[in-house]
């Protein structure tokens, strides 16, 4: 999921990871996250508290004097049918930087 803005309403992008370029068709738009140097962190638990995991991506990369690139995103390296157990799900957020 790829977050444009987190405001009321929020704007998100939901991505789909593919091992090749494809064209998008119809609704569905194709793109491509570039390379390049990124703020990572893990978020361990619900979905609904990755909130944290923003604040110390945004935090981190303005205390290393960065300044976001992109729209963060996240990694869903579980879900709900691999891991039933909430606090056990774990989501990569990445904020691009400059």
């Amino acid at each position: 999921m790829i977050v444009h803005e987190m405001g009321q309403p929020m704007l998100l992008e939901a991505a789909i990871g593919l091992a090749a370029e494809v064209a998008g068709e119809g609704d569905v738009l194709a793109s491509v996250i570039p390379a390049g140097d990124a703020v990572v962190t893990l978020h361990v638990g619900r979905f609904e508290d990755v909130g944290g995991a923003y604040e110390a991506v945004f935090a981190h990369a303005a205390a290393q004097s960065r300044q976001p690139a992109g729209a963060p995103y996240e990694v869903y390296l579980t879900s709900p049918e691999t891991e039933p157990d909430p606090t056990k799900q774990r989501t990569e957020v990445v904020l691009p930087v400059a």
